[in-house]
């Protein structure tokens, strides 16, 4: 089933106040110039481990983290408390030995942690003090930056780094971002990085990007400069791995001499793909505890090879080196071309996008106010993790973990801007109050339904579709601002009508039209110009709109496709006029 509506302006966003009730409506690839460097950075390393760099002919920097998943196989509420456990295991092994490293992934688990065990604050803001542990990303979560609305992601970084300020100091803010498992990044990333000085980005997934079917192509290398093809000025440094390479090296085998031959094999494999010194070179996975024997694996490692030195180290320090080296600079969208999370838990996508909306509109207001409340952009950060708003967990998962939380999200924010629309309404002498969230002047056409105001109240002229929904314009409603109504008129520029011919309905504002053809399911037959005095002009050349499904046998984690299995142009369709104009005409097309 499918909606079509047309009216005179299309223009989404006014919020309404109706006698104190609120109603919300609502791949080119270039050398990069190398940089000027008169010395080897230092990094986070004593005396002997920088002579030891500085000498060696290729380094290894290991960088021992644990990956945390907020909802997957598990919920949020189990992973936690192992996550709970990496930290505590990696305190203790930092505790006896000073060359360990550790590095903290996600604001969040750090936040869990610090709750669930106020005894081992004093070690963790010790060892985050002396640089130890580091955090990989300020934000709360892992984003994925391909699903999740721009001002909640803007929220996820500021809140994480905000509570790390707090709790251990500015100067312990990491400049790099940590996308180990996200499944697409956008290709807007690198400037988001950039414009919040984030220079450097870790990527652990590799992605079928090339086609569909995951044809081959050309892999990218293990450290690039990436850019926007939006903003090639800004670019941000990436080391690119799958992120469980080097723990199947470790983590699966027992015997040292194993762990060091496989090791070996993939850092040759790592280097023939690039002409740096240096390779990033991560060690761990889900929920694992960091290994105790790493020091000595590195050490045995460093003793019987001096040509190629492994050194433990912070994600910071690595990409200092890594900073130094001529690295190819890349244009190019991270995400593939397909993957199918892109339409699961389509109520995760949806609630994302709302809280958004409520939570920047509810910001806003409340300047007018002058007041600064606590609001639930931290609940909408936890929502951005991309086990979340990419739809993958168990069915119980989201059903016990995610979609309450997504559903309290919205909740909260509507709340808090209800509260503040409330309170600023409760200021002015007008039976109706119309509110502009946008940074433009609005004026279109609004929708009221429910308990409806004294029509005398509103602007004339007002349609009513049904017996408890009205449609009205309103019209110079201020940039971020409200207008108080009461009466008068409005002017309708292009009035909306529609026409019924047979099984074939037209909906018409004067500028375009569309044909929905009821015999064809319902998808366009026409989509026409109107030029005024000129002959219509016709923009399609076969049916549009038509609904087609395929053969799939992927999973959430990406499509196969097959056959086409059904076309709505090849079936009938039902076609029932909803509302006919002159504000709104609108018709609903059923089809099986």
């Amino acid at each position: 089933m499918k909606r079509i509506s047309a009216q005179n302006i299309v223009i989404y966003g006014l919020i309404v106040i109706l006698l104190g009730t609120l109603i919300m409506f609502f791949v080119s690839t270039r050398p990069a110039s190398r940089p000027e460097v008169t010395r080897e950075p230092v990094g986070n390393f004593d005396s002997e481990t920088q002579a030891m760099i500085a000498s060696a002919n290729r380094v290894v920097f290991i960088i021992p983290f644990s990956h945390w998943d907020t909802d997957w196989h598990k919920d949020f509420s189990a992973y936690s408390k192992l996550a709970d456990q990496n930290i505590l295991k990696a305190i203790q092994l930092a505790k006896q030995d000073p060359r360990y490293r550790f590095t903290l992934e996600q604001v969040l688990f750090v936040q869990h942690f610090w709750d669930a065990h106020p005894d081992s604050r004093a070690d963790l803001i010790a060892l985050v003090k002396n640089r130890q542990f580091t955090f990989a990303w300020a934000g709360i979560t892992q984003p994925e930056t391909s699903l999740v609305a721009p001002s909640v992601q803007v929220h996820n970084l500021q809140l994480g780094q905000d509570w790390i300020i707090q709790n251990f100091g500015r100067e312990y803010l990491p400049r790099t971002a940590w996308q180990s498992d996200a499944f697409g990044n956008s290709a807007a990333f690198p400037t988001f990085l950039t414009q919040s000085k984030i220079p450097y980005l870790f990527i652990g997934r590799h992605q079928g990007r090339c086609d569909p079917d995951y044809q081959k192509c050309q892999p990218l290398p293990p450290a690039f400069y990436w850019t926007s093809p939006a903003a090639p000025e800004e670019r941000v440094l990436v080391a690119y791995m799958s992120y469980l390479t080097a723990w199947g090296d470790i983590y699966h085998l027992t015997d040292a001499d194993e762990q060091l031959a496989k090791l070996r094999k993939t850092i040759n494999a790592e280097f023939k793909q690039t002409d740096s010194k240096y390779i990033f070179l991560p060690v761990g996975f889900d929920f694992f505890d960091p290994r105790p024997d790493l020091p000595a694996l590195i050490d045995r490692w460093n003793a019987a090879d001096q040509d190629t030195v492994l050194v433990m180290a912070d994600p910071d320090s690595a990409f200092q080196y890594l900073a130094t080296q001529e690295l190819p600079e890349i244009t190019i969208d991270m995400n593939p071309i397909w993957q199918a999370f892109y339409n699961t838990r389509p109520a995760a996508k949806i609630a994302d996008k709302e809280s958004e909306y409520y939570l920047t509109s509810a910001d806003k207001f409340e300047l007018l106010l002058g007041e600064s409340r606590l609001n639930a952009w931290d609940m909408a950060a936890f929502n951005a993790h991309y086990d979340n708003i990419s739809g993958v967990s168990f069915d119980w998962v989201w059903e016990k973990s995610q979609r309450p939380r997504y559903e309290q999200t919205i909740l909260s924010a509507q709340d808090n801007l209800a509260g503040i629309l409330s309170r600023i309404t409760s200021r002015i002498d007008a039976p109706v109050v119309i509110f502009n969230p946008t940074s433009w002047s609005r004026s279109q056409v609004i929708e009221i339904s429910g308990e409806l105001p004294d029509l005398s109240t509103l602007p004339q002229p007002i349609q009513r579709i049904g017996s408890d929904k009205i449609a009205v314009r309103v019209e110079n409603i201020p940039a971020l601002g409200y207008l108080g109504l009461d009466g008068g008129k409005s002017t309708i520029d292009h009035p909306v009508h529609i026409v019924q011919n047979k099984n074939q309905v037209t909906l018409d504002n004067g500028l375009v039209s569309v044909t929905l053809d009821g015999d064809h399911g319902g998808a366009f037959s026409s989509m026409k110009l109107l030029l005024g005095d000129t002959a219509p002009q016709e923009l399609l050349t076969g049916y549009g709109d038509d609904v087609t499904y395929w053969d799939d046998d992927g999973d959430v984690y990406g499509a196969s496709f097959g056959q086409e299995r059904a076309r709505e142009s090849k079936v009938s369709a039902q076609i029932n006029i909803l509302a006919s104009g002159p504000l709104i005409a609108r018709v609903q097309a059923i089809f099986m």
